[in-house]
């Protein structure tokens, strides 16, 4: 799914090159994406699939993202959608 979500050729060269998974069925990979904004709005398209290991400022603001849908989500009544 990953490449669906990040079609660069970078990210294919990464998974071809991916050690095997971990005991998790993980794959730790380093990826160089154009900003930390535009590498949330991708990553977090990937769900519970990912985790970032790093940088810190990232792993933050997919929690606070995630945080934020999942707070919308509870509510027992979804928000009145606007009138055309």
């Amino acid at each position: 799914m990953l490449p669906e979500l990040v079609p660069d050729d970078h990210v294919r060269e990464q998974l071809a090159a991916a050690a095997a998974a971990d005991v998790s069925g993980f794959h730790t990979l380093e990826l160089h994406l154009e900003s930390e904004t535009v590498a949330c709005s991708q990553l977090v398209g990937l769900g519970d699939e990912v985790e970032v290991l790093a940088p810190a400022s990232l792993r933050r603001a997919i929690a606070e993202l995630a945080g934020r849908i999942a707070a919308r989500h509870r509510r027992a009544q979804p928000r009145a959608a606007k009138p055309d």
